[in-house]
């Protein structure tokens, strides 16, 4: 019976000091918490790119948008295949960027060195054999297309 009581005790306690000085749902500090309590526009703009990817398509993407394409046979965190970012297991070598057939990039999560090996990939030039079609879904949103 002891051991009950104490045990309801903690319970109680726990969710009183959580709901006093915590940030959970029932805390006056709720809404100073890190968590969107809304859906901003940068998620349906977000969620608008990954659409427009076909479900067979090999993907590199920004870290955030990643894993909501993971269900593809071949899905790279950009700038991955093209250089080496938090890649393999002692000495794994690249996959082949011939392989990608999109890169879907957030410019809020992504670097300036690989927004501008984005850039230098999707802008066609004279001796490229790789083009790319540039799709701008909103400010910091793009997607690119390889179409050869």
């Amino acid at each position: 019976a002891v051991q009950r009581l104490l045990t309801i005790w903690v319970v109680i306690a726990a969710i009183a000091s959580g709901s006093v000085w915590g940030i959970n749902r029932f805390s006056p500090e709720y809404r100073r918490g890190f968590w969107p309590l809304v859906q901003s526009e940068e998620i349906a703009d977000l969620q608008r790119a990954v659409k427009l990817i076909p479900e067979d398509s090999s993907v590199a993407a920004s870290y955030l948008i990643a894993p909501h394409l993971t269900h593809r046979e071949l899905i790279y965190t950009f700038p991955n295949p093209w250089q080496e970012s938090n890649w393999g297991i002692g000495g794994d070598h690249q996959h082949d960027p011939e392989k990608v057939d999109f890169i879907i990039i957030d410019t809020r999560v992504t670097s300036a060195d690989a927004q501008q090996l984005f850039s230098s990939i999707v802008e066609p030039t004279d001796t490229d054999a790789d083009r790319w079609s540039l799709v701008k879904i909103s400010e910091n949103v793009f997607i690119a297309e390889r179409l050869n």
